[in-house]
């Protein structure tokens, strides 16, 4: 399109190619084919990280309007509030969104190798965190208020509990899909 449009404003002249590298059909639509699986059935946003991937999951998605739209995720609720996946994508991991009752705790579990944040988004919460070996308790006292960030590092147990009168809306972020085979978290009290 940019070698047409340049054309026609008159901008070059002589032979033209455009830039890119060969792409088979039938390795295009096997591509679309499992992004599909991906978005659709899997709700996961696919590998975008080389050009020419992202360019045609945009056009996927301009087809999927406006019949395929909205979605909604499954919601995972108990006893402690509700859960679930806001965004899960193969080379970024995913995002949990829950909503905790006051007085409940989260967690108490550590892990590995994985990649966790958290981010009170509204209401009150101690996140409490410590290593697994050891005994000395690391306190923080958040608030959606004054949005910020914390980290779980690895082989360090935490939780986190709604200390506010209201519910705990509260970001979760990890650096990979979760797989129930293979949680990579280990029950342990802070």
């Amino acid at each position: 399109c940019a070698l047409f449009d340049a054309a026609i404003d008159g901008d070059v002249s002589g032979p033209q190619s455009p830039l890119g590298a060969p792409w088979r059909m039938s390795d295009i639509l096997g591509t679309v084919t499992d992004m599909h699986r991906a978005y659709r059935d899997g709700l996961i946003v696919p590998d975008l990280r080389e050009p020419r991937r992202l360019n045609l999951f945009n056009t996927y998605r301009q087809h999927l309007y406006p019949a395929g739209f909205p979605v909604s995720p499954k919601l995972h609720a108990d006893e402690r509030g509700n859960l679930f996946e806001a965004v899960k994508e193969l080379n970024g991991g995913q995002a949990f969104i829950s909503r905790t009752r006051p007085g409940i705790t989260r967690g108490n579990h550590f892990h590995f190798r994985k990649v966790e944040r958290f981010c009170v988004l509204e209401g009150e919460a101690l996140i409490r965190m410590r290593p697994a070996d050891r005994a000395d308790t690391v306190t923080y006292s958040v608030s959606g208020a004054r949005p910020c960030f914390i980290d779980m590092p690895t082989l360090w147990t935490h939780n986190i509990t709604n200390t506010g009168p209201g519910e705990l809306l509260t970001l979760f972020w990890s650096h990979e899909l979760f797989d129930p085979a293979a949680p990579d978290t280990y029950a342990l009290p802070v």
